[in-house]
């Protein structure tokens, strides 16, 4: 994961933006699921080139790494085990429910139109 720490803080030009993104951003600014890909680390390198020019970008980077940081620390440990044990219910039904469509369709005679 890209480190988004040691990124300047914005000035108060920047911060006094629309939208948090300087007037002068090198070229438009990537949508929020290119800049997750940077935080994995597998964006484009025009991704990774903005990033590094844009301000703006840099403080939507710095508050999405904010907010995955904060869901894995306390949202994902209150709600897993609820889900997983959804999903494994779910699961056996699903599975149930295809075998007893593969079982009618098996079963049921061929009819040509």
């Amino acid at each position: 994961m890209r480190s988004t720490t040691p990124m300047a803080p914005l000035s108060r030009d920047e911060r006094e933006t629309c939208g948090g993104r300087p007037s002068a951003s090198p070229g438009p600014c990537p949508r929020d699921l290119a800049l997750e890909e940077y935080l994995l680390d597998v964006a484009p390198e025009s991704v990774v080139s903005h990033v590094e020019r844009c301000a703006g970008c840099r403080a939507d980077l710095r508050r999405m790494a904010a907010e995955g940081d904060h869901f894995t620390r306390f949202v994902y440990p209150e709600t897993a085990p609820a889900v997983w044990k959804a999903a494994d219910r779910g699961a056996v039904g699903a599975a149930l429910r295809s075998v007893a469509t593969a079982l009618v369709e098996w079963l049921t005679p061929w009819r040509q139109p």
